[in-house]
């Protein structure tokens, strides 16, 4: 990838809150790889909401502008 291009990042299949730790670790890094290449970076996350908390909440909050 190049400065300037977009990709998305989603997490999908079955409950992807089930294991929060890493959906949290791939966001974290995926963003900081983004950051070092001019790339902007989006999430999205396919849930049935029955796992989410209020930090989630702040967490997907944070990471939901695109990066620079």
């Amino acid at each position: 990838m190049e400065a300037g291009e977009r990709v998305n990042l989603s997490f999908l299949g079955g409950e992807p809150l089930l294991n929060r730790p890493v959906i949290r670790a791939a966001t974290e890094r995926a963003r900081a790889i983004a950051d070092e290449r001019g790339i902007v970076i989006t999430f999205s996350i396919t849930t049935n909401g029955t796992q989410l908390s209020a930090d989630d909440g702040e967490f997907f909050e944070s990471h939901g502008s695109p990066s620079p």
